[in-house]
């Protein structure tokens, strides 16, 4: 996830070819810009389940050949949701953008109550390729404890919750010894700023 980056949102850079690569349940908020492939090299690479709220744009191919697919995803209260080439792969929200998706409701009354999560039984949850979900999911561990990438269960969504975050109050007081921005804030916690900026209350206290 992103929150109030002054720069993209996420980029992949350089003059390296890039395959086989996919980016799933990402969240960018109120970053400046979207999410880019930059440079010379060749870069293929689907996006599925993603939030992104504000910015200047929301996908864009500023150079390099390649491919950029975005499935099931929300782009919402930025300039346009595609640009230079990036790839309108469909099921995406595109609410309050000047290019437009096959879903133009507004994700915050159809199951966006929250940043990093789709409400169950809500629109949203149900409108996307197969009946899958639009917009992304972080609420569960991926990966089993003790994995490495390419062992058995290193990419297994978990039952277990990532939210209140672990140590969340030791670190926001350790952090605020330096600065008391943002999740650092007296009376702040990371869940609490994250989960509350659009407005809910904290689902997990």
């Amino acid at each position: 996830m992103a929150f109030d980056g002054p720069n993209n949102a996420f980029a992949i850079e350089g003059p390296k070819d890039v395959t086989h690569c996919a980016v799933e349940d990402f969240v960018a908020f109120q970053a400046a810009q979207g999410i880019a492939h930059n440079g010379s090299g060749t870069k293929t690479v689907t996006y599925d389940r993603i939030t992104k709220l504000g910015g200047a744009y929301g996908f864009a191919i500023w150079g390099g050949g390649g491919t950029m697919t975005v499935t099931n995803s929300i782009i919402k209260d930025s300039e346009t949701s595609f640009q230079q080439g990036a790839g309108n792969g469909g099921f995406n929200d595109t609410f309050g953008t000047s290019s437009g998706g096959s879903i133009t409701t507004d994700p915050q009354t159809n199951g966006l109550l929250y940043p990093l999560r789709i409400e169950a039984g809500s629109t949203l949850k149900t409108a996307g390729s197969g009946g899958g979900q639009v917009g992304a999911e972080i609420i569960k561990r991926v990966g089993v404890s003790g994995t490495l990438f390419g062992e058995n269960g290193f990419e297994t969504v978990t039952g277990e919750d990532l939210w209140p975050w672990p140590n969340q109050d030791r670190i926001q007081s350790e952090m605020a010894v330096v600065s008391t921005r943002g999740f650092c804030a007296p009376g702040q916690t990371l869940t609490r700023y994250l989960f509350e900026r659009l407005g809910g209350t904290n689902p997990y206290p």
